[in-house]
């Protein structure tokens, strides 16, 4: 039997008993009622405790912490401007074949290529958005260079960080800090990783120190 039955069983028991008791000892009627009340009013207190109790446990939400050597096999949403400034590209393709030799799958390897922006328009808006949001859905991290941060990069670190618990990890030229947007670079969400760099040294660096198998 659960033990929140069996505590309610027992207060039942008790204020019945306590009753009878009351009543034997020539006891008001009325003072025998009001003691009894006070049973069920402590039972309705436990039961409102207990659920909301059991709401928080549910719906806590834990921030997840990065670890050296947690992460194994993992779907990869890497996000990189198709409309914007592109001049981060060896970057990006720097993270994408690191990921790539770590065992990694990059969901989203044709950011990087040369006809990205032909690729994505092969197709029509809805269909990339509906595309993209099945692959955020998927990913278990988003990691992304924002150096050319654009809306599309905005709206998915955004999505993420809201309305999900999954990792971010933005990476940027210290170069460019200055020309991007104050929303990605003072980020202090407990679920994302601001990573600037001054070469591409230091991103290959960063991510096998923190993404290892």
């Amino acid at each position: 039997m659960h033990v929140y039955t069996r505590i309610i069983r027992f207060m039942h028991d008790t204020a019945k008993r306590s009753a009878i008791q009351g009543l034997s000892q020539n006891r008001s009627v009325r003072a025998v009622v009001f003691d009894y009340g006070n049973v069920l009013c402590l039972e309705q207190t436990l039961i409102l405790a207990f659920l909301i109790f059991t709401a928080v446990v549910l719906c806590k939400v834990h921030p997840v912490e990065f670890r050296e050597g947690k992460w194994t096999g993992m779907k990869v949403y890497f996000g990189f401007t198709v409309a914007g400034d592109r001049s981060a590209v060896d970057a990006a393709r720097k993270i994408v074949g690191i990921l790539d030799e770590m065992g990694h799958e990059v969901l989203t390897r044709h950011l990087v290529e040369e006809n990205a922006w032909e690729a994505d328009r092969s197709i029509s808006p809805r269909e990339v958005y509906l595309r993209d949001m099945k692959w955020l859905d998927k990913c278990d991290m988003f990691i992304a260079e924002v150096s050319g941060s654009s809306f599309g990069l905005g709206f998915e670190t955004g999505y993420l960080l809201g309305a999900t618990t999954k990792k971010v990890v933005l990476f940027y030229r210290r170069e460019v800090e200055s020309k991007i947007s104050l929303l990605i670079t003072g980020i202090t969400h407990p679920n994302c990783r601001l990573v600037p760099y001054s070469d591409l040294n230091e991103v290959a660096v960063w991510i096998r120190n923190n993404l290892a198998q």
